[in-house]
């Protein structure tokens, strides 16, 4: 079985003791490995403040609640992990959905200018689709979005100062807008992402009142173990060679696959955190998993949209694969390549 995800996390003997040294000594929340992880985010992307946490969902569902985000309609795409949609909903907020670049595959900002053009149609429950036609006179005033860095490709949306912005940056360590976006950004550090921490998250913003708010929350319930920030920290010193090797890895993805493929447009910066690409049909890419399959090769079709009627959220959807890339795999990239050359 060739696994689609494969945490490679490497420790020494000395760090294993240090492990031992951390549980040993009983200080497992808000000790030294915490603060020096948060002084690392802090440095590295220039942002004034930074506050660890036990997972990026719980950050995200602490963002909402920061920021005071509750209540109201909140601009989201459809193409994204449900946690994301999870997050929107525990603050009592209302997604409208919009719709994905074709090319970059994150958030479209150009069908909607926030507060004054979201119309009512398909309502369902509590769920609203946008729609930019101006057929319909009812109006849905938007306090807030939420924007998604999708498999680590950097998302930017230029929206008024009055309105929140949070970022999910779940897939984003690493990228270079990291820091300076919006009111909030969340990081994962779960064992899936680039780095991990085994499971923790970053919360990151500039904004003093709004950070004092975060802390408190993450503090009553969501704080990070020393352990796992220890763990986060090892992986970041390793962190530019596992990136080349990724690369790596997809590079000869590039160079074997034979039949037509599409990749995600870069517009800023990406850290590679998924491979994903389209294929030519939608019967195309299900023959390739279902070779896959046959074959003990797992692949994933991410994302299945939260809401289906986005035009080209759900053309995306048909057509994409999301491959292995973890380092170790590059033995059998080959192997990966010919099967789907062959479906």
């Amino acid at each position: 079985m060739i696994p689609f995800s494969k945490p490679e996390i490497d420790l020494s003997n000395k760090d294993l003791k240090e492990i031992g040294l951390i549980i040993k000594n009983g200080k497992l929340c808000k000790g030294e490995y915490i603060r020096a992880l948060e002084n690392y985010f802090k440095d590295t992307y220039n942002v004034k403040y930074a506050k660890a946490c036990c997972n990026a969902t719980n950050g995200l569902i602490i963002a909402f609640k920061a920021t005071n985000l509750y209540n109201t309609f909140v601009a989201m795409p459809s193409f994204t992990w449900p946690s994301t949609l999870y997050a929107v909903e525990c603050s009592n907020n209302i997604p409208v959905w919009m719709d994905i670049n074709t090319d970059t595959w994150n958030m479209s900002g150009s069908a909607t200018k926030f507060g004054n053009e979201i119309k009512r149609s398909d309502y369902y429950k509590k769920y609203i689709r946008l729609i930019s036609t101006g057929e319909e006179n009812e109006v849905y005033s938007v306090s807030g979005s939420i924007l998604v860095d999708i498999f680590g490709n950097m998302s930017y949306i230029n929206v008024p100062t009055t309105a929140v912005t949070i970022y999910d940056a779940a897939h984003s360590f690493g990228n270079k807008l990291l820091g300076n976006r919006g009111t909030v950004e969340v990081v994962s550090l779960s064992f899936t992402k680039p780095i991990t921490s085994m499971q923790g998250g970053m919360i990151l913003t500039n904004n003093d009142t709004i950070f004092n708010k975060i802390s408190e929350l993450v503090d009553l319930s969501a704080k990070m173990c020393e352990v796992n920030a220890f763990i986060a920290l090892k992986e970041i010193e390793k962190y530019p060679i596992k990136r080349d090797r990724r690369l790596e890895v997809i590079n000869r993805y590039r160079q074997y696959i034979r039949v037509p493929i599409v990749e995600q447009k870069i517009e800023y910066s990406t850290n590679y955190s998924t491979y994903s690409v389209l294929f030519e049909s939608r019967d195309k890419r299900d023959k390739i998993v279902n070779k896959f399959k046959e074959n003990g090769i797992e692949s994933k079709v991410y994302y299945e949209p939260l809401i289906h009627g986005l035009k080209n959220t759900d053309e995306v959807y048909s057509r994409i694969l999301s491959l292995p890339t973890y380092p170790s795999v590059n033995k059998h990239v080959k192997t990966i390549c010919d099967l789907i050359n062959k479906a």
